[in-house]
């Protein structure tokens, strides 16, 4: 009896850690061939040794369109391989945070609560991350409802408006305490009914 429960933990351990590394591996490529995806609009924007891009398919959207944003950094310095200080999880990183704000009374950004992480970069190896939906709001504030309806919602879509997406870099070169690299894209979209 104990060697069988051995081996049935043997196997149910072997199935998560293959799965663990099948997962890894997928993501840690994070290529997802830029490429071929198709965007209308983008931004550069470089700082000493990194390059990081923003994107979104169009530059214009109905309120019933689903708005696919995202970003990309590249090491481009002069070492083969550089380690960078950011938030991250193990099945994920976050080295971009983005903002999405209207001028009015639509502000949001990322909101990371994860824990801190190293992660050794590729030179010019590009490194690809879509936006996910994080944040809070006021349960008891005027548009509760608005927000919560927002969030339980994992596609992004924006009501009627023009607004001003950012991108930032969120990540350092030497510790998790130290200044991130300063990079920031901004690019606008608008949405109509």
């Amino acid at each position: 009896m104990q060697k069988r429960n051995r081996i049935i933990l043997l196997v149910i351990l072997s199935i998560v850690v293959l799965g663990e590394l099948f997962y890894i591996t997928s993501k840690s490529d994070n290529i997802d061939s830029v490429e071929s995806r198709q965007s209308e609009n983008s931004v550069n924007c470089s700082k000493d040794d990194f390059e990081m891009n923003l994107y979104t398919d169009k530059k214009e959207y109905k309120t019933t369109d689903k708005i696919n944003m995202w970003g990309t950094i590249k090491y481009v310095g002069k070492k083969d391989k550089i380690t960078i200080y950011h938030a991250g999880s193990v099945n994920s990183d976050t080295y971009i945070y983005y903002s999405i704000d209207n001028g009015e009374n639509f502000h949001i950004n990322s909101v990371s609560n994860m824990m801190g992480k190293t992660t050794l970069l590729t030179k010019d190896k590009l490194y690809h991350f879509d936006y996910q939906k994080s944040g809070s709001w006021d349960p008891n504030g005027p548009d509760a409802k608005f927000w919560e309806d927002f969030y339980k919602e994992k596609d992004l879509y924006l009501p009627k408006g023009e607004y001003t997406i950012t991108a930032e870099s969120a990540f350092s070169l030497t510790d998790f305490s130290s200044k991130a690299i300063d990079l920031k894209c901004i690019l606008k979209i608008k949405v109509v009914d």
